[in-house]
């Protein structure tokens, strides 16, 4: 299985801080097409939008046909109803014949007051791009690394917990449990970046740059680390695999977050 050694840092200015890279349109042409017809059917679809944001590979610039997807974060005045969520997501679902290199379009909906104080707002200030309204991420607070960016580490407990006990009552069958496979081992990757960002100066959600610099600190869970990259990208539906995998490097993420203070 390859995996590609690619991805960047984001580095600590010389004040502490970090400051997006992302300037300018990053996006490759054929995946800003995909973004422009999905950002159509939002506005179209999702009453009081204040703004539209991609994130991850697509608005770095490096999204690989036929593996990425399109994440969205639309931020909106009020709480979106389920009815316009479900008109969005049916409109979305038809453009996959239109971009077929697109894995798939994936939405979270925040209002405004909402973003400015959850997690997820490391994404806006760091790791995202407006594509439509207006760009709130002057809104959010400067950053700095450690805590600050625990954007995974935060809620690591509780999704272990939650999966666990959804594998022990037979919820994953063959028909989900690659889809939970490449979540789950996609958030102890990165949560090992956020667990060194402090001592790096750094943050990254791209998966081969997190285990890399996981590595540096921990280089006795580098085989671990390494297979849990590898199913991020290749995913198998071994749900012994998967439970050791989430005991062990899970496990060891929690506790040495808890003996950090970083959660």
């Amino acid at each position: 299985m390859e995996i590609k050694k690619i991805g960047t840092l984001l580095h600590a200015n010389n004040v502490g801080y970090f400051v997006s890279d992302l300037k300018g349109n990053l996006i490759q042409p054929e995946w800003d097409v995909a973004v422009k017809a999905a950002v159509g059917i939002l506005r179209k679809d999702i009453p009081g939008i204040v703004s539209v944001y991609v994130r991850g590979s697509v608005a770095t610039g490096r999204a690989i046909e036929g593996v990425s997807d399109i994440d969205f974060f639309v931020i909106t005045k009020k709480t979106t109803r389920d009815v316009y969520k479900q008109r969005a997501y049916a409109g979305l679902s038809t453009l996959n014949e239109n971009f077929p290199y697109v894995s798939r379009f994936d939405v979270g909906y925040y209002t405004h007051e909402q973003i400015l104080n959850v997690k997820e707002r490391v994404l806006i200030k760091l790791r995202a791009v407006c594509v439509h309204g207006k760009d709130i991420s002057g809104e959010i607070p400067m950053l700095r690394p450690g805590r600050d960016v625990c954007v995974t580490l935060l809620g690591l407990e509780k999704e272990i917990e939650q999966t666990m006990s959804e594998i022990q009552d037979g919820y994953y069958t063959s028909e989900n449990t690659k889809a939970m496979c490449t979540w789950m081992m996609k958030r102890l990757v990165r949560a090992g970046l956020e667990l060194v960002s402090e001592r790096q100066k750094a943050y990254s959600r791209d998966l081969f740059v997190c285990h890399e610099a996981f590595c540096l600190h921990y280089p006795e869970l580098e085989k671990i680390s390494y297979r849990a990259m590898e199913l991020a990208l290749y995913p198998e539906d071994d749900l012994g695999q998967i439970k050791e995998m989430i005991r062990s490097l899970g496990g060891f993420l929690v506790q040495e977050s808890k003996r950090m203070a970083l959660i």
